[in-house]
């Protein structure tokens, strides 16, 4: 039978170049036939010692979090994580997508859950604020999704009052994208009344679950009203 073996030295990590075989073929001698013993020492000796490395980028720029398209006022950001300060300033960012994205505020950027300040899944138009203590600011989407400067910049989007028949689902900023008022509201949703954007439980005022007809007063004092149906 044949044995195929590959011994590759990875470029970049030795320090110098040397001849990794003996090392190598040692260790695999305990588990094969003394048989192929020359045919693998002739196989490793003869593999090329400058394999490429499959590495990331290295950044050396700040990353574009809003990349201007040919498409007039449409400012498209990517997937990924954005560090505040060097990638992108703290404040209030207001995004807009047609697929379903998950965000997060980090404290750093150790991928263990303690660095999660807070985060959410959202759809739709929605609006999450920056804070200047925040290391990071993490974006997965499912479609592209868009910095805009309110509701009425998305399609079809116009600032959203008690006397709409339509509600979709969203995030939106009470004066800005929505009015206060008494809202006669219908389906299978989760409403809240916001005091800010940080996604924080402690932004949260009121909230509910419901199924049917419901009512909700938004007051003038609040900073935001978000709602998801199904």
């Amino acid at each position: 039978w044949n044995t195929y073996v590959n011994i590759f030295v990875q470029g970049g990590v030795l320090s110098a170049p040397f001849d990794m075989a003996p090392y190598v073929i040692d260790d695999l001698l305990n588990e094969i036939n003394d048989f192929d013993r020359q045919e693998i020492i002739d196989l490793a000796n003869d593999l090329p010692t400058d394999c490429p490395v499959n590495t990331a980028t290295t950044l050396s720029d700040p990353l574009p979090t809003n990349v201007t398209t040919t498409a007039a006022s449409t400012n498209l950001i990517s997937s990924g994580v954005y560090e505040v300060g060097y990638d992108t300033d703290p404040g209030l960012y207001r995004f807009y997508t047609l697929g379903l994205c998950y965000w997060e505020r980090l404290a750093g950027f150790s991928g263990e859950f303690e660095d999660i300040i807070a985060n959410n899944n959202a759809t739709g138009y929605f609006i999450v604020e920056v804070l200047p203590g925040d290391a990071g600011l993490g974006i997965d989407c499912t479609d592209a999704v868009q910095l805009v400067d309110g509701y009425a910049d998305t399609p079809g989007g116009q600032r959203l009052s008690p006397d709409l028949t339509v509600f979709p689902s969203g995030v939106y900023e009470v004066g800005v994208d929505i009015e206060p008022g008494l809202y006669r509201l219908e389906g299978s949703c989760y409403w809240e009344r916001l005091a800010g954007f940080s996604g924080e439980f402690e932004d949260i005022i009121a909230n509910n679950n419901t199924n049917g007809a419901f009512r909700v007063e938004i007051q003038a004092s609040d900073a935001g009203f978000g709602l998801t149906c199904i």
